[in-house]
């Protein structure tokens, strides 16, 4: 994501004039940092999750505003903020695939004690239990010609879609 966000907002952030932080000032910087933390922890899922478009909207309409805006309150040199910036995204980066490492371990262990199965995409549909009839996507692309590949990609999604029924990732991450 790094490559794609920093030029961009690195821009947004130079055009700014510093004004005199004061204390109200201090405390709008903040909220406002509270937000570009969350955004940019939503954008780092949705890329996860593969859904690139939605990323890109949110990182190139909505997060670049709000960092002039940040950058116009908080009473940081332009290479600081850009630096807050660079640390935000890397640490975020990386929180978000581990928790999605995590999670992934955590819901094949319960799933392998509540079923004693080991491997999510080899559920098997039991007669007791219902089914829920889903749409997914692929989190990558697979030509149509592919067809073990395309069955490793469905059973993918399938235990990414699980994953996610049993243990929300926005519930996880998102602090707000």
């Amino acid at each position: 994501m790094e490559n794609g966000i920093v030029p961009a907002i690195g821009r947004a952030m130079e055009t700014s004039t510093q004004r005199p932080p004061m204390m109200e000032s201090l405390r709008e910087a903040a909220l406002l940092w509270d937000r570009v933390e969350h955004l940019t922890t939503e954008a780092c899922i949705l890329r996860r999750e593969g859904r690139e478009d939605l990323a890109s909207k949110l990182l190139s309409e909505e997060l670049p505003p709000l960092l002039r805006e940040w950058s116009l309150v908080c009473g940081l040199d332009t290479s600081v903020r850009k630096e807050r910036l660079k640390a935000l995204i890397t640490d975020t980066q990386k929180t978000v695939e581990s928790a999605f490492l995590q999670r992934r371990l955590i819901v094949e262990e319960l799933m392998h004690r509540i079923d004693g199965k080991t491997n999510l995409g080899a559920a098997k549909v039991q007669p007791n239990r219902p089914v829920k009839a889903a749409i997914f996507g692929l989190r990558h692309k697979v030509p149509i010609s592919d067809v073990c590949g395309m069955i490793d990609a469905i059973n993918e999604s399938i235990s990414v879609q699980e994953c996610e029924d049993l243990l929300p990732m926005r519930s996880v991450l998102m602090r707000h």
